[in-house]
């Protein structure tokens, strides 16, 4: 039988793990957001050579399976380490370290796509212009490119979000204690999974609900710097 006061259990022992899947979300997200402008520019541009990098990282790590790309970052990554620096030892390195290189690596190929198709909707015209008034193209970009392609990148930054946020759930499989994990790790002792798992999607609606409610308020505040069309 389904139980209530289980439920309950698990909905508390699961919000301890809160904080570390916003911890992981937030640092995935924050590094995409610098990594994946970078990137973004070099393919809008085609830069020699790092274009193609660039578009062989976003395809390898969009057309493999996260909970792979995690065994391997954990398993292979402090290997490969301890070889080329014998006194590096990532054996006992927090596994936090391992989800965010591997939940960052999937952000910025999604931020890459993101941003590029956010900036390209920008019309060059408007670069041009605000270059011959005396802009530096920093200037530029700071003051007009970036303020227009941040309000259409919204609703799409939005659901990289809330990606990232429900994919902090495969954390578990390399022993990150996060909302899954605690939750798994207490209906283990009695088999209840049912609601271990129930109060796993209450926990993810209620974070992914607030997230979107604060992306919606961002684009209504956004929505100034939306250029008019030009006839």
């Amino acid at each position: 039988m389904f139980s209530v006061s289980f439920l309950l259990a698990c909905l508390a022992e699961a919000a301890r793990g809160i904080p570390y899947t916003l911890l992981i979300t937030a640092v995935s997200i924050a590094v995409a957001l610098v990594i994946g402008y970078g990137f973004a520019l070099i393919r809008i541009h085609k830069i020699p050579g790092l274009n193609l990098l660039v578009i062989v990282f976003v395809s390898l790590i969009r057309g493999t399976p996260v909970i792979a790309q995690l065994f391997l970052v954990y398993f292979c990554l402090p290997m490969a380490v301890m070889t080329i620096s014998p006194s590096v030892n990532l054996y006992n390195a927090n596994p936090l370290f391992f989800a965010f290189i591997v939940f960052s690596f999937n952000a910025t190929s999604s931020m890459t796509e993101i941003l590029r198709s956010a900036l390209s909707s920008v019309e060059k015209r408007q670069l041009e212009a605000s270059l011959s008034v005396g802009m530096t193209n920093f200037q530029a970009y700071r003051r007009i490119i970036i303020p227009q392609a941040a309000a259409t990148a919204l609703p799409a930054l939005c659901n990289l979000t809330t990606g990232i946020l429900k994919m902090t759930s495969l954390g578990m499989q390399i022993s990150v204690m996060e909302i899954t994990g605690r939750a798994k790790t207490l209906a283990s002792e009695s088999y209840r999974y049912l609601e271990g798992f129930v109060a796993c999607l209450i926990i993810y609606l209620i974070l992914n609900f607030l997230i979107e409610k604060f992306f919606r308020s961002a684009e209504i505040h956004m929505k100034r710097y939306k250029a008019l069309p030009v006839e």
